[in-house]
């Protein structure tokens, strides 16, 4: 789907909101981030190629580009992949820190963004995200244990589970 917004500088921008086209960046659209550099949050809106000189990007080049929480116009980073990071929250939207090295993951038999099929779910699929500490919650009996935690997918949020299962009963594909 492609929409129209006006970015900071005033550009009427065609943006291309599928996931297809987000992916490139490593990002879904309507993904929570953060944004270190400048302490702020925001939304993934979509790409769109950049109307302006003024950037350190290329005229011409396809940008990601990103609503800041409590702005209306669009901004855009020059490198996405290591300006900004993605959000991870649980059901209940506590956040996580989530380890996402390969390393972390191996201990649980799998590595990050491999996909698997959660059991006892007929055809439900995940991407292994990384492993994390359960977050500080009223209902959270296993405390300082790490689990492995799971994108489910298919949503463009990152809201994640995580796995009690060995890893035997989670099948890679």
């Amino acid at each position: 789907m492609t929409i129209k917004y006006r970015s900071r500088n005033g550009d009427l921008l065609a943006i291309d909101t599928s996931n297809k086209a987000i992916l490139e960046f490593g990002f879904n659209s309507d993904e929570k981030i953060l944004i270190p550099r400048i302490k702020k949050e925001g939304r993934v809106i979509g790409v769109a190629i950049l109307p302006c000189d003024m950037c350190t990007l290329n005229k011409g080049d396809i940008a990601l580009w990103i609503q800041l929480n409590g702005e209306d116009d669009l901004v855009t980073f020059p490198d996405p992949k290591n300006d900004l990071e993605k959000i991870y929250e649980t059901i209940t939207q506590a956040r996580l820190e989530i380890d996402t090295s390969d390393k972390a993951c191996r201990k649980f038999g799998f590595e990050h963004n491999d996909k698997v099929i959660l059991p006892l779910s007929g055809d439900i699929t995940g991407t292994i995200i990384g492993v994390a500490d359960m977050p500080e919650e009223p209902d959270v009996i296993k405390r300082n244990e790490k689990f492995l935690w799971i994108h489910l997918d298919d949503t463009a949020i990152n809201v994640l589970v995580f796995s009690t299962y060995p890893k035997s009963e989670l099948k890679k594909i």
